[in-house]
C-alpha cells in the first residue's frame, strides 16, 4: 500500500476509533498530564539522562499523531533546564497540524512536523537524543515493518541516542487472560458505537486483519494488526540496538522499553521486504 493510501486509511480509522486529540479537550489535557507524569520517571533512567546530557535535545516522536508523548516529554526536559528541539513524524495530516497547535500551547513553540512513513525517518531527521514512540503503537506494524522501522530510527540517533517506546504485554494481557475475541466492542456511549471485527489472519505477515465499524452511520476502515508482547518487541529492537532495558510503569507488564547504541545497520538495505512476502504480494 502507497504511503498516500495507508496515510488516508489511518485518517478513517481514527474517525472512527474514538481516540482523544482534540486539542484544548478535558480528554486529551488528562492525557497530556498523565504523560508527563510518566515521562518526569523516564528522564530518571540512567540511559535517558546520557542521552539528553548537555543543555540541548532533539526529540522525535515516531508514529507522533497530534504529538501528546513528543509535547509531554520536551515539557518534561526543559523543565530540566534542557532546549529542546521537537520534530512530530506521522502519516497523518490533520494529526500533524493539531500537533502544531499543541505545542504552540503547551510549549510555546511550534513543533517541527514531518509527514512521512515512520520507517523512513533516518531520510528526515538526524543526530536525535531520543526517538519516542508513545501510545501503544506497535499493532500497526508487521514484524517486518516494526524492524524496518528500528534500523531507521537507530539510523537517525546521535550515537549516545535512545529510542523509547511506551509498551504493554498483549500476549500476557489479551490472548493469555481473555482470549482473542472476534468481535470487540471498542467504545460504546449514547451518541456513538465503535466495533473491530476480525476478517482474516495473514499468516505470513503475521497479522490479523480488523474491521472498524462506527454506528449509527456505518462508516468502516480495515486495518492489519499484530498483538505483540514485551519480549517480541524487544528482540526487535535488539536486532537494531547492542542493549535494551524495560522501565514499568503502570503495572510490570507495562510501561517503557528503551533501547541504546545504535549498531549501525544501513536501513537503505531493508527498503524491499524479503522474497517470502514479495512473492505473495
Amino acid at each position: 500500500m502507497s504511503q498516500k493510501n495507508w496515510g488516508e486509511k489511518l485518517e478513517r480509522l481514527y474517525r472512527i476509533f474514538p481516540w482523544p486529540e482534540e486539542v484544548g479537550s478535558e480528554r486529551l489535557a488528562d492525557r497530556l498530564r498523565e504523560a508527563r507524569r510518566h515521562f518526569e520517571i523516564l528522564a530518571t533512567h540512567p540511559w535517558v539522562r546520557e542521552a539528553v546530557r548537555g543543555s540541548e535535545a532533539t526529540v522525535v516522536d515516531v508514529c507522533g499523531g497530534v504529538g501528546v508523548g513528543g509535547v509531554a516529554l520536551a515539557s518534561v526536559l526543559r523543565g530540566l533546564g534542557i532546549s529542546t528541539r521537537l520534530v512530530v513524524v506521522d502519516l497523518r495530516r490533520t494529526a500533524l497540524e493539531r500537533a502544531k497547535e499543541l505545542s504552540r500551547e503547551v510549549l510555546g513553540s511550534e513543533a517541527e512536523v514531518v509527514e512521512a512513513n515512520a520507517a523512513e525517518v533516518h531520510r528526515h531527521v538526524s543526530g536525535v537524543s531520543i526517538a519516542l514512540m508513545f501510545g501503544y503503537t506497535s499493532p500497526h506494524f508487521s514484524p517486518y515493518e516494526l524492524l524496518r522501522l528500528t534500523i531507521s530510527v537507530a539510523a537517525s540517533l546521535k550515537p549516545s541516542g535512545v529510542f523509547v517506546l511506551e509498551e504493554h504485554d498483549r500476549f500476557g494481557d489479551i490472548l493469555m487472560r481473555i482470549g482473542y475475541r472476534y468481535v470487540v466492542p471498542e467504545h460504546a456511549d449514547e451518541d456513538m458505537i465503535t466495533l473491530s471485527i476480525h476478517s482474516r489472519y495473514d499468516h505470513l505477515r503475521g497479522v490479523t486483519e480488523r474491521v472498524f465499524v462506527r454506528l449509527p452511520d456505518y462508516e468502516a476502515a480495515k486495518v492489519p494488526v499484530r498483538l505483540w508482547d514485551l519480549a517480541g518487541i524487544a528482540a526487535t529492537l535488539w536486532a537494531g540496538f547492542r542493549d535494551v532495558d524495560f522501565l514499568p510503569i503502570r503495572t510490570a507488564r507495562s510501561g517503557f522499553l528503551i533501547a541504546k547504541e545504535p549498531r549501525g545497520l544501513d536501513p537503505e538495505e531493508f527498503s524491499e521486504y524479503p522474497r517470502i512476502i514479495r512473492k505473495a504480494y
